[in-house]
């Protein structure tokens, strides 16, 4: 364990977890995620946004954000998931890359 605390402060370890969204309310990003996002400290590296116009729910486009996330010690990917998943409009949550 002591090996592990030691390289830790010696190799700079990626942080950063790649994670994609799916949500049908084009304003989810401003209305929930990057509010979320500041409310917990949730450091963002990068955005890349899409709209997917061929897989349609209820005739309304899907938008999707990946981004580079960095969690604080307090926050895991599996509790943002779990919050984020109560918004009716964020239909898919999935970790990219770890």
């Amino acid at each position: 364990m002591l090996v592990v605390v030691i390289l830790r402060k010696i190799v700079k370890v990626n942080t950063y977890k790649q994670v994609e969204f799916k949500y049908i309310d084009r304003h989810t990003l401003d209305q929930v995620l990057q509010p979320y996002f500041k409310q917990n400290k949730i450091q963002v590296k990068h955005f890349s946004f899409k709209v997917d116009t061929n897989n349609q729910i209820n005739k309304k486009n899907v938008y999707i954000c990946v981004c580079n996330l960095k969690f604080p010690k307090n926050m895991t990917y599996l509790k943002m998931a779990q919050d984020l998943a109560m918004n009716n409009n964020i239909f898919e949550i999935s970790l990219v890359t770890l």
